[in-house]
């Protein structure tokens, strides 16, 4: 079982600590981790500006590409967001989220037997 880093951070700090990190996908992927403890609105709106924010990635003016691309583990972490689902998630959004993350479980597995090709 792993240890909850932010169980004793309220959803203020927890907030902040979004706003200084946002930038720091592995920062983000422990408060969303830690968010999903959590059940008050503002955890949910929280979870929703961290999903959001690891799903966009950063810009970086010094080159033309605007998101870093995914790797096979994003896109399980993510699945496994989607799978799980939120309690405020109508019959409808879970089961839109459920397609998600099989399409996403899809995807990690395409790129992990490419990147094994490439790599052997």
């Amino acid at each position: 079982m792993s240890r909850r880093q932010f169980a004793n951070l309220s959803i203020a700090q927890l907030e902040k600590l979004f706003d200084e990190k946002r930038d720091k996908p592995e920062a983000l992927k422990s408060i969303l981790a830690e968010l999903g403890h959590r059940t008050v609105p503002r955890a949910h709106d929280l979870k929703r500006r961290v999903t959001q924010a690891l799903s966009v990635g950063k810009y970086d003016s010094s080159t033309t590409r605007i998101l870093k691309p995914l790797t096979p583990e994003d896109c399980r972490f993510a699945a496994e967001y989607f799978l799980k689902g939120q309690e405020d998630w109508t019959l409808a959004e879970r089961a839109k989220g459920a397609t998600l993350a099989r399409h996403l479980v899809g995807l990690a597995s395409l790129m992990e037997k490419r990147l094994s090709r490439s790599e052997g």
